[in-house]
C-alpha cells in the first residue's frame, strides 16, 4: 500500500533461463552471433563478485535472502486491551487464517497466490519459503502504552521480548531453523497484530505505527541461539484487503460476519510486497506523493505507474528485480541483432542495452525490455482491481521498457547527516564511521542528492512521452477535486508491433551518466509464444 514503508530505508541478488533467440539479418542460426553481439549475464559471475548483497551487508543489512529454503518465523500478536479472542471468529480462526495467507495453496479458498506460492513462481522455483505460525503473542502492552513509546519505531522492543517468549517455550536453540545463512540473526520474523489498520484515532494512537512497514533492530547476532533483525509489522487486516466482485462488477469489502463465517478469502498483496523489502528491495513508488485521495503535499510523480510490486502492491517483479535478486540474468546486446524474447513471466528472459561505459556490472546505468503477458503471479491483478481502486495490471501483452540508474555512491557524513558525495564502485570495505557505499538513486525526489535527482527505475512509455509526470486535475471518490500526479501506466505505455525507440521517438537518448545509449529499436512481431524486436546500434560519433 502507498503508506507501506515509512520506516524502510534503500533496496536487494541463478536461474540459467532458457535463451533467447539471436537472430542476424536474413537468417535463422541462432548461432550467428557470438558473445560480441549477445551475451547471457551468466548467473555464476554476477553470484561471484558483483552484487548488491555486498552492498547490503557492508551497510548492516541482514536480509531474508533469495535463493533456496528460507524458513521464517510468523508471530501472531495481541494486545492487552486488542485481544486475538475478540476477533472476528475468534483467536484460532485467525491465526489458521495467517497461515493460509502465508503457505496457502492457490484454489477456491485462495482465489490468488499465498506468499509462499507466489515466490516460489515469481524466482522460478528458487526461493522456497515455509515456517512457523506460532500461537498468539501477548506483548503485555496495550495499544496506547505501546504507541507512547515512539512511534513505528517502538515496534522495535517486541522483537527481543517476543523472540524471548519463543525460546521460553521451544529452548534456546529453536531460533537456529530460521537462520539459513547462519549469521546469528533470525533470516525474517513476521508480525502479524491484531489492532485494525490504522489504530484507534479515537483514543489519538499513532497510526504510523498501525500500519504495514518492515523494520529493524540493532541487537547483536548470536549464532548459537539466533537474535531478531529485520522484521515486517502489519495489521490482521491486510489479509482481507482484497475483497469480493459482484456479477455487475461492483466491489465489496469483506464484512466481520463474512470473515468471522469464513466465507472472506485471504489475500496476500500487503505481504508479498513487504517481502520484497524483506528480501532487499526498496519501494519504487515515491514518499513525496503522500496520498492518491485527498490531494498531494508532494512535487513528485510515480516513475514505474503504479504497476510492479514493489509499486502498487500489484502484478510481479520487474527484470531488473529479478536480477538483482539472483532469479534471472539478462541478454547484454551489444550490437545490431534481431531478438525474439520469450514471455518474461514464464522464462525470466529479458534484454539489456548499456551504453559504451557498461562493463559486466549490474549496479550501473541501462535500460531493460521484457515481453509482458497476461499470466503467471501478474494475471491475476490484469483482471480485478487490487482492493477495488488499485489500477489494473497490464493484461495486453507488450514490451516492459524500464530505465535503470543503478549507479553507487559514496555516502560521507557532514552536517549530521551522510550526504552524496560522489559516484563510487562497489567496495569490499566494512560501511561505518563517517562513509559508507549505497544506491546513488532512489525513486523519491528528495532523497536523491540535489544535483542528481534521477529515478532508481522509471517506465520508458511507448508515446514518447512521459506521461507519468504531466499534472492532472482529477475528482476524488468523496466528492472533492484536486490535482498531482494521477496519471499510471497502463497497456497502452507498453511497446507493441510496429513501435519503436530511437527512431520516431527518444532519437538519441541520453544516459543519466551523460553518455548516449547508441541503441535504436523496433517491434517486428509479437504473439504468444514471444516477441520480435529488431536493435541497431548506432555509429560513435567521431
Amino acid at each position: 500500500m502507498k503508506k507501506t514503508l515509512l520506516y524502510i530505508p534503500l533496496l536487494a541478488g541463478l536461474l540459467a533461463v532458457s535463451s533467447c533467440t539471436p537472430l542476424g539479418p536474413g537468417t535463422s542460426d541462432p548461432t550467428s552471433y557470438g558473445v560480441e553481439t549477445v551475451e547471457k549475464i551468466n548467473p555464476e559471475l554476477y553470484k561471484s563478485g558483483n552484487n548488491f548483497p555486498l552492498i547490503r551487508r557492508n551497510q548492516g543489512y541482514h536480509d531474508l535472502g533469495s535463493l533456496g529454503e528460507k524458513e521464517v518465523l510468523i508471530i501472531p500478536t495481541e494486545f492487552e486491551d486488542a485481544l486475538a479472542e475478540d476477533l472476528p471468529g475468534g483467536a484460532e480462526h485467525i491465526r489458521s487464517e495467517i497461515e493460509k495467507t502465508f503457505f496457502g495453496v492457490g484454489g477456491e479458498d485462495l482465489p490468488w497466490e499465498s506468499l509462499s506460492s507466489f515466490y516460489q513462481k515469481s524466482s522460478y522455483g528458487q526461493l522456497t519459503i515455509t515456517g512457523e505460525v506460532t500461537d498468539w503473542w501477548n506483548t503485555g502492552y496495550t495499544v496506547a502504552e505501546l504507541s507512547a513509546k515512539g512511534g513505528g519505531t517502538a515496534t522495535k522492543i517486541l522483537v527481543s521480548e517476543a523472540l524471548a517468549w519463543y525460546k521460553g517455550i521451544h529452548g534456546e536453540a529453536s531460533t537456529q531453523r530460521f537462520d539459513k545463512d547462519g549469521d546469528g540473526y533470525v533470516d525474517a520474523i513476521y508480525f502479524v497484530y491484531s489492532v485494525p489498520i490504522g489504530g484507534d484515532p479515537e483514543n489519538e494512537v499513532d497510526d504510523d505505527m498501525f500500519w504495514a512497514f518492515v523494520y529493524w533492530t540493532s541487537d547483536s547476532p548470536r549464532v548459537e541461539s539466533p537474535n531478531g533483525h529485520n522484521y515486517m509489522w502489519a495489521s490482521w487486516e491486510f489479509m482481507y484487503e482484497m475483497g469480493r466482485y459482484l456479477p455487475n462488477g461492483t466491489y465489496l469489502d469483506w464484512t466481520n460476519t463474512e470473515i468471522a463465517s469464513g466465507l472472506a478469502k485471504v489475500d496476500a498483496h500487503t505481504f508479498i510486497h513487504e517481502s520484497g523489502h524483506l528480501l532487499g528491495l526498496e519501494d519504487y513508488y515515491t514518499y513525496d506523493n503522500t496520498d492518491t485521495t485527498d490531494g498531494l503535499t508532494g512535487t513528485d510523480y510515480g516513475a514505474l505507474g503504479g504497476l510492479d510490486m514493489m509499486d502498487y502492491n500489484i502484478g510481479d517483479h520487474n527484470a531488473w528485480s529479478k536480477w538483482i535478486l539472483g532469479w534471472a540474468t539478462p541478454y547484454w546486446v551489444k550490437d545490431s541483432a534481431t531478438i525474439t524474447l520469450k514471455p518474461f513471466a514464464t522464462s525470466g528472459e529479458s534484454i539489456m542495452l548499456a551504453g559504451p561505459e557498461y562493463a559486466y556490472e549490474h549496479l550501473s546505468e541501462y535500460i531493460m525490455l521484457e515481453y509482458v503477458t497476461p499470466e503467471g503471479v501478474a494475471e491475476y491483478d490484469g483482471e480485478k482491481n487490487f482492493s477495488g481502486a488499485y489500477p489494473l495490471f497490464y493484461n495486453e501483452p507488450g514490451l516492459q521498457v524500464i530505465h535503470v540508474d543503478a549507479r553507487l555512491a559514496k555516502y560521507v557524513y557532514r552536517s549530521d547527516t551522510y550526504q552524496f558525495s560522489k559516484y563510487a564502485t562497489i567496495s569490499t570495505a566494512p560501511n561505518w564511521g563517517t562513509s559508507y557505499t549505497g544506491l546513488a538513486h532512489s525513486n523519491t525526489a528528495s532523497r536523491n542528492d540535489a544535483k542528481a535527482n534521477y529515478k532508481l527505475v522509471s517506465l520508458i512509455e511507448s508515446s514518447g512521452v512521459n506521461s507519468l509526470a504531466e499534472e492532472i486535475d482529477v475528482e476524488f471518490s468523496n466528492g472533492t477535486e484536486g490535482s498531482g500526479y494521477y496519471n499510471r501506466a497502463s497497456n497502452e505505455s507498453l511497446f507493441h508491433v510496429g513501435d519503436s525507440f530511437g527512431i520516431n521517438t527518444y532519437q538519441d537518448y541520453m544516459l543519466h551518466s551523460g553518455s548516449p545509449l547508441g541503441f535504436t529499436f523496433e517491434v517486428l512481431a509479437m504473439n504468444e509464444s514471444g516477441v520480435t524486436i529488431q536493435i541497431t546500434k548506432l555509429p560513435v560519433a567521431e
